[in-house]
């Protein structure tokens, strides 16, 4: 009976700590495409897209979009590097991403829970002319 009782802790102390790195992992994504930097090249954003089930399937079902289904998200940083946030974009390779004076706006024609579509900039990322 202890040993079990034991099983059971061990399994209870291990399954969220998989669950997370599992998470962790989907949620780092592979990078989609180039980098591609802001007028004034203070910052740039890349695309990631994120592993889904349909990826295992070898076969397109009918009606799928297929290519460019592909979930994912849109990560602005720095020029040196630093991560200034993330947008969810519904079709990742669709996305139409552009700059304005101090935002990045990424539009993927859906509607969802996962913000409004901008990344605020610390600064503006236009050229001072």
């Amino acid at each position: 009976m202890v040993k079990v009782k034991k099983r059971w802790l061990l399994f209870i102390t291990i399954l969220p700590l998989m669950m997370y790195l599992i998470y962790s992992k989907w949620h780092e994504g592979t990078p989609y495409g180039k980098k591609i930097y802001s007028p004034n090249n203070e910052f740039y954003y890349q695309r990631y897209r994120v592993f889904t089930p349909e990826e295992w399937v070898p076969f397109a079902l009918p009606g799928s979009a297929g290519f460019s289904d592909k979930d994912g998200y849109v990560r602005a940083y720095s020029a040196d590097g630093k991560l200034i946030g993330e947008v969810f974009a519904d079709g990742v390779p669709r996305a139409v991403v552009f700059w304005t004076d101090d935002v990045l706006a990424v539009m993927d024609g859906s509607r969802n829970n996962y913000g409004d579509g901008r990344i605020q900039l610390p600064s503006t990322a236009e050229l001072p002319w």
